[in-house]
Protein backbone atom coordinates (compact mmCIF):
# COMPACT_ATOMS: atom_id res chain seq x y z
CA UNK A 1 0.00 0.00 0.00
CA UNK A 2 1.45 3.41 -0.77
CA UNK A 3 0.31 6.95 1.21
CA UNK A 4 0.52 10.24 -0.24
CA UNK A 5 0.20 13.02 1.86
CA UNK A 6 -2.57 15.45 1.15
CA UNK A 7 -1.25 19.11 3.04
CA UNK A 8 -4.59 21.70 3.75
CA UNK A 9 -3.76 25.07 4.52
CA UNK A 10 -2.37 28.37 3.29
CA UNK A 11 0.07 29.24 0.43
CA UNK A 12 3.34 30.13 1.55
CA UNK A 13 3.75 33.61 1.95
CA UNK A 14 4.40 35.84 -1.19
CA UNK A 15 6.56 39.02 -0.87
CA UNK A 16 4.00 41.34 -2.58
CA UNK A 17 6.76 43.90 -2.75
CA UNK A 18 7.83 47.33 -0.35
CA UNK A 19 6.37 50.25 1.02
CA UNK A 20 9.72 52.84 0.73
CA UNK A 21 11.92 54.35 0.96
CA UNK A 22 11.01 56.35 4.20
CA UNK A 23 13.17 59.34 4.68
CA UNK A 24 16.28 59.31 7.03
CA UNK A 25 15.05 57.71 10.20
CA UNK A 26 11.24 59.15 10.11
CA UNK A 27 8.39 57.17 10.35
CA UNK A 28 6.22 59.57 9.01
CA UNK A 29 4.51 57.82 5.54
CA UNK A 30 4.41 60.71 2.47
CA UNK A 31 1.58 61.00 0.33
CA UNK A 32 4.22 58.76 -2.40
CA UNK A 33 4.10 56.14 0.49
CA UNK A 34 0.40 56.01 1.16
CA UNK A 35 0.19 55.95 -2.80
CA UNK A 36 2.01 52.55 -2.51
CA UNK A 37 0.03 51.58 0.03
CA UNK A 38 -3.00 51.83 -1.92
CA UNK A 39 -1.36 50.03 -4.95
CA UNK A 40 -0.83 47.12 -2.54
CA UNK A 41 -4.29 47.28 -1.43
CA UNK A 42 -5.87 47.19 -4.92
CA UNK A 43 -3.79 44.24 -5.34
CA UNK A 44 -4.57 42.36 -2.30
CA UNK A 45 -8.47 42.43 -2.40
CA UNK A 46 -8.11 41.48 -6.34
CA UNK A 47 -6.42 38.66 -4.74
CA UNK A 48 -8.27 37.68 -1.97
CA UNK A 49 -5.33 37.46 0.58
CA UNK A 50 -6.20 36.90 3.72
CA UNK A 51 -2.99 38.14 5.98
CA UNK A 52 -0.50 40.76 5.39
CA UNK A 53 2.47 40.73 7.06
CA UNK A 54 4.76 43.76 6.99
CA UNK A 55 8.37 43.91 7.95
CA UNK A 56 9.80 47.36 8.99
CA UNK A 57 13.58 48.04 8.55
CA UNK A 58 15.59 50.76 9.38
CA UNK A 59 19.17 52.11 8.50
CA UNK A 60 21.48 51.84 11.22
CA UNK A 61 21.70 54.25 14.01
CA UNK A 62 24.05 52.76 15.89
CA UNK A 63 21.91 51.15 18.70
CA UNK A 64 19.77 48.01 17.91
CA UNK A 65 17.10 48.93 20.72
CA UNK A 66 16.52 51.78 18.16
CA UNK A 67 16.89 50.60 14.95
CA UNK A 68 14.18 47.92 16.10
CA UNK A 69 11.72 50.70 17.19
CA UNK A 70 12.07 52.61 14.43
CA UNK A 71 11.36 49.32 11.96
CA UNK A 72 8.74 48.66 14.49
CA UNK A 73 6.73 51.84 13.94
CA UNK A 74 7.21 51.92 10.51
CA UNK A 75 5.86 48.83 10.27
CA UNK A 76 3.06 49.94 12.33
CA UNK A 77 1.99 53.31 10.96
CA UNK A 78 2.16 51.52 6.87
CA UNK A 79 -0.47 48.69 8.71
CA UNK A 80 -2.79 52.01 9.88
CA UNK A 81 -3.13 52.83 6.44
CA UNK A 82 -3.30 49.53 4.97
CA UNK A 83 -6.46 49.00 7.35
CA UNK A 84 -8.08 52.15 6.21
CA UNK A 85 -7.01 51.44 2.30
CA UNK A 86 -8.57 47.91 2.83
CA UNK A 87 -11.71 49.62 4.83
CA UNK A 88 -12.28 52.06 1.96
CA UNK A 89 -12.42 48.69 -0.66
CA UNK A 90 -15.34 47.22 1.65
CA UNK A 91 -12.05 44.42 2.22
CA UNK A 92 -12.82 42.19 5.27
CA UNK A 93 -11.69 39.56 7.30
CA UNK A 94 -7.64 40.43 6.64
CA UNK A 95 -5.43 40.16 9.52
CA UNK A 96 -2.71 42.75 8.68
CA UNK A 97 0.31 42.02 11.30
CA UNK A 98 3.54 43.79 12.04
CA UNK A 99 7.27 43.57 12.91
CA UNK A 100 10.12 45.39 13.00
CA UNK A 101 12.63 44.05 12.07
CA UNK A 102 16.03 46.63 12.69
CA UNK A 103 18.16 46.96 10.14
CA UNK A 104 19.92 44.62 7.29
CA UNK A 105 23.85 44.02 7.61
CA UNK A 106 25.60 45.13 4.62
CA UNK A 107 22.67 46.88 2.69
CA UNK A 108 22.60 50.34 1.69
CA UNK A 109 20.91 52.77 3.63
CA UNK A 110 18.02 53.18 1.22
CA UNK A 111 17.40 49.59 0.78
CA UNK A 112 16.55 49.15 4.68
CA UNK A 113 14.21 52.76 5.03
CA UNK A 114 11.25 50.49 3.67
CA UNK A 115 9.06 48.27 4.91
CA UNK A 116 8.38 44.96 2.91
CA UNK A 117 4.60 43.55 2.36
CA UNK A 118 4.11 39.45 2.48
CA UNK A 119 0.66 38.00 1.66
CA UNK A 120 -0.82 34.91 1.86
Amino acid sequence: MTLFAQWTGHAPARVLGAVGSFAGNTTNLTNALKAQVQHFSVLIKARKYVVVTLFGYTTNTGLASRNVSISRQRANAVAGIFRLQLQLRNVSGVAVKTAGEGTVAGASSTANRRVEVFCY
